[in-house]
């Protein structure tokens, strides 16, 4: 029999948090550097049309191709943020029976790289064998 001094899912959560930090950093850095170069592109591409273009098709060619970057670079950033919103509206507010929204996963997402948070109290690295079940099966 196995002890666990935490519920299952904050179980799971305390022993993937490694895996999870390193993918909570990567999204992040995808969300913020991504709008940047497309956004650094379009107006590369926009001051190269400018400066060199005598015809204003090559011109608008280029403003069209700012303005589709530009919205990528929009959605880039705010789809992991309002994917956020809607799973916490989830997470609060349809999962509503008991306490469970200490130990739902979107719970495990919001504070896996808290350094101060009492999430994980109680919870160890290791599942520990109980001293009273020592009997073999």
């Amino acid at each position: 029999m196995f002890i666990m001094d935490c519920n299952e899912t904050v179980q799971m959560c305390y022993n993937m948090r490694k895996l999870l930090v390193i993918v909570k950093t990567l999204i992040q850095v995808i969300q913020w550097s991504v709008p940047l170069v497309l956004v650094f592109m379009g107006t590369w591409d926009m001051f190269k049309a400018v400066t060199k273009a005598d015809d204003q098709k090559v011109v608008q060619d280029a403003t069209k191709s700012f303005t589709r970057r530009l919205i990528a670079g929009v959605v880039v950033f705010l789809v992991p943020f309002l994917v956020r919103l809607v799973l916490n509206f989830v997470d609060q507010n349809i999962i509503s029976d008991g306490d469970v929204s200490s130990t739902s996963w979107v719970s495990c997402w919001n504070n896996v790289d808290k350094k101060n948070s009492n999430y994980f109290s109680g919870c160890s690295n290791i599942y520990n064998r109980s001293s009273d079940s020592k009997s073999s099966s």
